[in-house]
């Protein structure tokens, strides 16, 4: 395949192009899903290693076809930056691996334990299947991203921009979102059993029928958040702000909850009545006791 040849080409332009071109003979040849995933993958952790380790300068697919300008003014630089550029190819190579993964029968493309490059990714960063489990992801924003149905279990994500991210389906159990920025994402169905949430903004988000048993919410703001069917047993809410939290359906059988945040959330815990620091369904839900 010609495609194979021109990822290694020195224009972006053409990189990306041969990334596309792949997916889509992928698309309609179910016999080259697989090794095209592998050709992928092992180009897209080619390119974060670039990333992490300013290896390859790559020039923006811009520059590329129109050649260097002797003197640019400082927002052409900026705008044509080689970091700007990589992440665009990372970003092309994410989408074209989300096409493949969405249609193969496998359970999706790896990138296990891999160390994501750090900074502001685009909106459109599609990942939606990766098997990425432990990854590292600190100082990297994916806010407005897709990653559902993603593997991200025992993630390393502290302090991560996710605003409106996507990431229903996906498995973050274990992972470490303390202090991260999770307001207005969909979570709906997410897995995040024993998630490290300290601290994290869950403003807004849709934790419809999500798993958070036994996961650190302390200091959490959920702030109108949607919880409605989760499973919040054992999880520990101590401090957190559930003003307005629709909490409806939750299972939240054995949460920890200090006296002053029950107090504070009588309405939203109406149907639960705190005991030796746990909460615990109220016998009579129609009085709030």
């Amino acid at each position: 395949m010609d495609a194979v040849e021109q990822l290694g080409h020195t224009k972006i332009s053409v990189r990306i192009g041969a990334i596309y071109a792949l997916g889509h003979l992928a698309l309609h040849d179910d016999q080259l899903l697989d090794v095209v995933d592998r050709i992928l993958s092992a180009h897209l952790r080619l390119v974060f290693h670039e990333i992490n380790h300013d290896v390859r300068p790559a020039a923006s697919p811009l520059s590329d076809d129109l050649g260097p300008d002797p003197a640019p003014s400082p927002q052409a630089r900026e705008t044509t930056s080689a970091p700007q550029a990589a992440f665009e190819e990372a970003t092309a190579c994410l989408r074209a691996l989300s096409m493949v993964a969405e249609k193969s029968p496998f359970d999706g493309f790896r990138l296990d334990h891999v160390r994501w490059p750090s900074g502001t990714w685009g909106p459109d960063v599609r990942a939606t299947k990766v098997n990425a489990p432990g990854a590292d992801l600190r100082g990297v924003s994916l806010c407005g991203a897709e990653l559902t149905h993603a593997d991200l279990s025992n993630a390393s994500w502290a302090h991560g921009a996710l605003a409106d991210a996507v990431l229903a389906g996906a498995d973050l159990s274990h992972a470490d979102l303390s202090s991260a920025d999770l307001s207005n994402a969909d979570l709906s169905g997410t897995d995040l059993t024993g998630a490290h949430l300290v601290r994290a903004d869950l403003t807004g988000a849709n934790l419809t029928a999500a798993y958070l048993a036994h996961a650190d919410l302390t200091a959490a703001d959920l702030t109108t958040v949607r919880c409605e069917g989760a499973d919040l047993t054992g999880a520990d809410l101590s401090h957190a702000d559930l003003t307005e939290a629709e909490l409806s359906g939750a299972d939240l059988t054995g949460s920890v909850v200090d006296e002053a945040t029950y107090a504070r959330h009588r309405v939203e815990l109406a149907q639960w009545e705190l005991t030796d620091g746990e909460l615990r369904r109220a016998q009579d839900a129609t009085t709030g006791r």
